[in-house]
């Protein structure tokens, strides 16, 4: 398990302060840093449901489930695995597919997968390429 952390300083408050009685000082005394323990999203996360959260590369979005077929095939004849969703806009009442180029069950999965993909020349295509959890 990947952990970093990061230093958050504080300072040490020695100003008076009016109150209703006089003048007082206010000594707040605080650390003089504070250290913050995070882990990067590459860690597989339990979602509410105790299921595992896994990572895509989204590709693209497109009104036609025919363009999302077509696009899946070329990834497909490219060596990834990649796969599309129907999604309904409650908004506007339409139907849309989204495609992705695979999944992962880590963040860093995901990232080299996308690495990947930027390397090809269709990425020219497709850069604002993302990764998302699903």
């Amino acid at each position: 398990m990947a952990t970093g952390a990061a230093l958050v300083s504080s300072e040490r408050s020695a100003e008076p302060r009016e109150t209703g009685v006089g003048l007082e000082s206010a000594d707040t005394t605080l650390p003089t840093a504070v250290k913050v323990n995070f882990s990067p999203p590459d860690e597989t996360e339990k979602l509410a449901d105790g299921m595992n959260k896994v990572y895509a590369v989204q590709v693209c979005t497109y009104q036609r489930e025919s363009d999302a077929v077509r696009l899946t095939k070329q990834l497909q004849e490219m060596n990834f695995k990649p796969f599309y969703r129907r999604m309904v806009s409650r908004q506007f009442r339409t139907s849309y597919y989204v495609v992705f180029l695979g999944q992962d069950p880590t963040y860093a999965g995901a990232q080299s997968l996308l690495r990947k993909f930027q390397r090809t020349d269709l990425f020219t295509d497709f850069s604002d390429s993302f990764i998302q959890s699903l």
